[in-house]
C-alpha cells in the first residue's frame, strides 16, 4: 500500500470550517424570540404580583390607629364630662346638645301658626 494521495482526496474529507449559516441564523432568531418572550412573561408576572402585594399592604389594610381615634372621638361626643372645671365648662353628649339648640331656637323664634297676613288694599 502506498501512500499516494489523489488530487481529490482532501475534498472527500469532511471540512469543519464550513458553517451552516442558515441553520445558525434560524437558531439565533428562535433563541432571541424565546428570550424576549421569557423577559416579557416574567415582567408581566412581576407586575401582577407587585400589584397584588401593593393592594394587600396599602389599600386593603384597615387603619387601626384611625379607627382607634374615631372610637375615642365618638366616646367623647356621647358622654358627659368636664372641659374646664375651674370655669364651669362641661361637655354634654352631642345628641343632647342638638336638642338644646333646637329648643333655644324655637324659643327665640316662635312659630307663626296663624298663616300669612292679608292686607286690605281696597281703600
Amino acid at each position: 500500500m502506498s501512500a499516494t494521495a489523489t488530487p481529490h482526496a482532501a475534498e472527500d474529507r469532511p471540512r469543519y470550517d464550513d458553517l451552516e449559516t442558515g441553520k445558525l441564523a434560524l437558531f439565533g432568531f428562535v433563541s432571541a424570540v424565546i428570550v424576549f418572550a421569557l423577559i416579557v412573561g416574567i415582567q408581566a408576572l412581576y407586575g401582577y404580583y407587585a400589584a397584588q402585594e401593593s393592594f394587600r399592604k396599602e389599600i386593603a389594610v384597615t387603619d387601626i390607629k384611625a379607627n382607634d381615634v374615631l372610637h375615642h372621638q365618638i366616646a367623647k361626643l356621647s358622654q358627659y364630662g368636664w372641659v374646664d372645671r375651674s370655669q364651669g365648662v362641661v361637655a354634654i353628649p352631642i345628641e343632647r346638645a342638638m336638642e338644646l339648640v333646637v329648643a333655644e331656637s324655637q324659643q327665640a323664634y316662635p312659630r307663626v301658626t296663624e298663616g300669612p297676613v292679608k292686607h286690605d288694599h281696597s281703600r
